[in-house]
């Protein structure tokens, strides 16, 4: 046997040589193709302002409630006005005026009597005691130096805190940045709840002239805001045609807005009463057979018997309303009148849930019942057995009256000792009852009418009354109850979120652009309930996810000249197809925070990476 010889090489591998040249060509062309996909593919976008809240955030500060520890975010663009107002020594101003606003607190406590002088007798009352002249005491008044904090959880009335606006500016973050799919509308119609970038038609070329809001109406239809939801139907078609547009799970999933949470609840409730909330009344919810322990702030609620136990909701703790806490800067009256709309209204689509942990699944029954617009709506788990069913309520007496509609369908009954979570759904007239994740019953509830819709939101109100308002009225708040029998049990992180809120209400004349012709009074844009609008073909109607706080199409107005001319239309309040600049797709770049406590804010919050619903 003969042994292999092993090849000789026949030469070293030569060392390849580096090619300025083609390296250059490769940065080039990779520039290129960046720009290629930048100008034809995708775009970044910056949000300024806060009227997609809390979907899409612009400028804000994440405060803490003071008490619960839940984080939220307000608007910051109040802040970064009193940096501007004061100029380059706004601290030491800030400071210098809280000094002020506490010596004029400290007086008045010790002189009551003061009290009753007016504000420029005082002005001056105080400027001779101090001699700091009665020009800076008002100004020291009108600067708002100090900032009320709240804690959500427990109040949204009621400010917990204070802490200083210099505090606060630091604190403020730059708002998301956005990737934007350009031209995918000239291949894919728009749809109905697309986030979508634009350019403002009352303001094309301004430097605020891109706009991002969510389309809610589409061309060649009549559509309705009532109560909250919107009404569409064809061009032409009558009154009895009109439908309320639901919103897919995805959106609905993205566009819930928590209430409360149990997770979130005082550790120590007794430095409550130091405060300025007062003495904490308990969770919103009166509980009969359950307890969250002797202080009521265990983070679950407890049922130690078999026997009948309830969860009431209390609205007189914690309303079920359009409240918005980004917005807390813009409402609150002791700091800001720059609300565009009028005191929270009620909203009755809301979605209930909590993690059931039952000794004896098989045993337990449950039913969730909600009462809103004159109908009692009903969710249960018994028997193996999943059940949705509405009736009208009765008038006179408690409970419900006529059966209206019921559904049912098996259900697995989960094993002792295996929690399930469940969700109970009222939104756009239609009930689904979730179970970890999953809808295994649903049940439409649509109104005779739009007069039935309205007469059974806003009773006690007609159609006269309520267009006096231009709509902007609250119907009466949605009752919750929760009972449960059969087994012991233990509930986790019961939470009550509320559904989108398009508000009604007037035109702002403030609010239109002069140089786009004369100003239009009356019902904002969608509003009449006689007229509903009309969106003719190649025209979108955009709204703000932050209703209270977005200048859309129920506000713009008449378009800038130059739309009108470019595009042969003169449609106040609706964007013409060619502004379209495309669709929202993801927050590239969230907020930036800092990774050293007190330092730059330059990272991007990656947890707040997400896809854009």
């Amino acid at each position: 046997m003969t042994t292999p010889t092993p090849s000789t090489p026949s030469a070293t591998p030569k060392k390849e040589e580096t090619n300025v040249v083609e390296t250059v060509q490769s940065i080039i062309l990779a520039f290129g193709i960046a720009m290629a996909a930048r100008s034809f593919v995708t775009e970044g976008f910056f949000i300024p302002t806060g009227s997609m809240a809390p979907t899409l955030m612009g400028q804000h500060a994440r405060l803490t409630g003071p008490f619960t520890g839940y984080e939220y975010p307000v608007d910051a663009q109040l802040y970064e006005s009193v940096r501007g107002m004061l100029g380059a020594n706004w601290r030491q101003e800030i400071e210098g005026m809280q000094n002020l606003r506490l010596a004029e607190r400290k007086l008045l406590e010790q002189e009551p009597a003061l009290r009753r002088m007016t504000r420029e007798q005082l002005d001056v009352e105080l400027s001779k005691r101090s001699g700091i002249p009665a020009e800076a005491l008002a100004r020291a008044r009108a600067v708002p130096v100090v900032w009320p904090v709240i804690d959500p959880m427990i109040s949204t009335q009621q400010p917990a805190a204070e802490a200083p606006v210099s505090e606060l500016i630091p604190k403020s973050s730059a708002g998301d940045r956005v990737l934007v799919l350009k031209y995918l509308y000239n291949f894919f119609e728009p749809q109905r709840w697309d986030v979508v970038v634009f350019k403002n038609p009352t303001n094309p070329t301004g430097d605020d002239s891109s706009y991002i809001k969510r389309l809610v109406g589409l061309p060649g239809e009549q559509l309705l805001l009532l109560d909250g939801d919107i009404y569409t139907a064809p061009l032409g078609a009558p009154r009895s045609e009109f439908r309320i547009a639901q919103k897919p799970e995805y959106v609905q999933r993205a566009v819930w807005q928590t209430v409360h949470d149990s997770d979130f609840v005082p550790p120590d409730p007794a430095r409550i009463a130091t405060s300025k909330v007062g003495v904490w009344r308990g969770p919103p919810w009166e509980a009969t057979g359950l307890s969250q322990g002797a202080k009521r702030n265990d983070r679950a609620w407890r049922a130690d018997s078999s026997a009948r136990s309830t969860l009431v909701w209390r609205n007189d703790i914690l309303p079920i309303n359009d409240f918005t806490i980004y917005n807390q800067p813009r409402t609150n009256p002791l700091i800001d009148a720059r609300g565009q709309f009028s005191s929270p209204v009620a909203v009755n689509d809301v979605r209930v849930c909590a993690a059931i942990e039952a000794d004896d699944p098989s045993k337990l029954s449950t039913a969730f019942e909600l009462v809103a617009r004159k109908r009692v709506m009903r969710f249960e788990i018994a028997g193996g057995k999943a059940t949705i069913s509405v009736a009208r309520a009765k008038e006179s007496e408690v409970g419900p009256g006529e059966q209206l509609g019921t559904n049912s369908v098996a259900f697995d009954v989960p094993a002792a000792g295996s929690p399930f979570d469940v969700e109970f759904w009222h939104v756009d007239e239609r009930l689904s009852m979730w179970i970890n994740g999953e809808e295994i019953v649903s049940l439409e509830v649509p109104f005779e009418s739009l007069e039935d819709r309205l007469l059974s939101s806003f009773f006690g109100h007609t159609v006269e009354s309520y267009m006096k308002n231009f709509g902007d009225v609250s119907a009466p708040p949605p009752g919750l109850s929760w009972s449960f029998e059969g087994s012991p049990l233990t509930l986790h992180r019961v939470r009550v979120d509320r559904d989108l809120y398009y508000r009604a209400g007037g035109q702002m004349a403030s609010g239109q652009f002069l140089q786009n012709g004369p100003t239009i009074s009356g019902a904002a844009f969608g509003v009449d309930f006689e007229q509903p609008a009309k969106i003719e073909a190649d025209q979108f109607m955009m709204c703000g996810d932050n209703s209270c706080a977005s200048k859309d199409s129920r506000l713009w107005g008449r378009p800038s000249p130059i739309v009108t001319e470019t595009f042969g239309e003169d449609a106040p309040f609706i964007v013409p197809r060619p502004l379209l600049l495309g669709k929202a797709w993801c927050v590239y770049f969230p907020a930036p925070v800092a990774p050293l406590e007190g330092g730059r804010k330059w990272m991007p919050d990656f947890g707040q990476l997400r896809f854009i619903r």
